[in-house]
């Protein structure tokens, strides 16, 4: 998920693959981070990940959490070094890397999973 109104970029922990613990590190002391009722969430560790969009992957640091409403929340962190433009008039998202790709609304709000996307988004960054 996009998420335009999150600072960091955060992946539960279930949503990982097989294995990850052996690359994650341990986040900062001074890492806080709320939900959205403000609420304060315990932060697990953090792993570096790529995202893959259309063929292109995009490495980044996550925070890794235990209980999320999203598997993966893309946060501004992470739009900042990969986002060029997001137009919501066209539903598009520019990455950096010159690809183009169409927003599409796959969650409801309630609390229940997405649409599920085909392969998995996210993969360890050797």
């Amino acid at each position: 998920m996009l998420d335009t109104g999150a600072g960091p970029s955060v992946v539960r922990e279930e949503f990982l693959p097989p294995g990850w613990k052996q690359q994650a590190r341990r986040a900062p002391r001074s890492t806080q981070v709320c939900d959205a009722s403000g609420n304060l969430l315990k932060v697990k560790s953090q792993v570096r990940l790529s995202v893959f969009v259309d063929g292109a992957s995009m490495p980044f640091q996550f925070l890794v959490f235990e209980a999320l409403w999203v598997p993966v929340s893309l946060g501004m962190d992470f739009q900042m070094e990969h986002v060029k433009a997001i137009n919501p008039a066209c539903e598009t998202v520019a990455w950096n890397h010159g690809g183009l790709t169409r927003a599409e609304n796959a969650w409801d709000g309630k609390r229940k999973e997405p649409n599920p996307v085909k392969g998995n988004p996210t993969r360890p960054e050797n």
